[in-house]
């Protein structure tokens, strides 16, 4: 009886020190997604840094940090119109919170022209829908 009694506490015991360190490889995944994507960044590796970052934004919703970086990404992987949605993101994230001393404000609001003359350079090419034939 006692042998199972051990058992059993044994199992819990080792299910909840499983589940711990589960939780906690979780955490550094999450922790390390923005310094995994800088170095795709640099790289050139557009997406595995937007994969890696989309990631981290999932369970960091609040923080807008990650958005100038996928900016960068979206910018880099030829996709301009999500590049400027994200640096908009960032902008008002920045904004918001009374960060515009920050040097990633200016930058961003750099990228943001950019992105957004490159979107409208993609779009330009369809004429409206009630143009003229």
């Amino acid at each position: 009886m006692i042998a199972i009694v051990a058992l059993c506490v044994a199992f819990i015991a080792g299910v909840k020190v499983g589940e711990y360190f589960e939780h906690q490889k979780f955490e550094l995944a999450k922790a390390f997604s923005v310094v995994q994507a800088d170095e795709y960044l640099a790289a050139g590796n557009f997406e595995k840094a937007i994969s890696i970052l989309h990631f981290g934004k999932a369970y960091d919703r609040i923080r807008g940090g990650s958005d100038a970086m996928l900016a960068k990404a979206y910018l880099g992987n030829g996709e301009p119109c999500l590049a400027q949605a994200f640096s908009d993101s960032h902008l008002r994230y920045v904004e918001r919170n009374k960060l515009t001393s920050l040097s990633s404000y200016v930058s961003t609001q750099d990228l943001y022209v950019r992105a957004s003359q490159a979107c409208v350079n993609i779009l330009r090419p369809f004429p409206p829908a009630n143009a003229a034939k």
